[in-house]
């Protein structure tokens, strides 16, 4: 389990569980070059993706079902899988 707590993160090929402090302000996590079948699990840890969303950006081209991905839900969470073209939403 990775904790995050600063404002910006970027994610770890060794990662996998992203806890993600959103007590203080808006999250944004950086996933890394995919590799297929990587698998990463972010939540939002504190309870305040409501007021502070957690924002998940791809990389290199690699986007998150075309797009970006938010988390903007109290305690929510959202799992991610490489598909070896981009990050799918699971």
């Amino acid at each position: 389990m990775t904790d995050v707590t600063t404002e910006t993160y970027d994610i770890l090929p060794t990662d996998y569980f992203l806890c993600v402090d959103t007590a203080t302000f808006a999250v944004t996590l950086n996933l890394p070059t995919g590799k297929l079948g990587t698998v990463y699990i972010m939540k939002d840890c504190s309870g305040n993706a409501d007021v502070n969303p957690i924002t998940i950006n791809g990389s290199g081209g690699q986007l998150v079902d075309g797009s970006s991905a938010t988390i903007n839900t109290p305690f929510g969470s959202v799992s991610l899988i490489f598909n070896g073209s981009e990050w799918s939403i699971v």
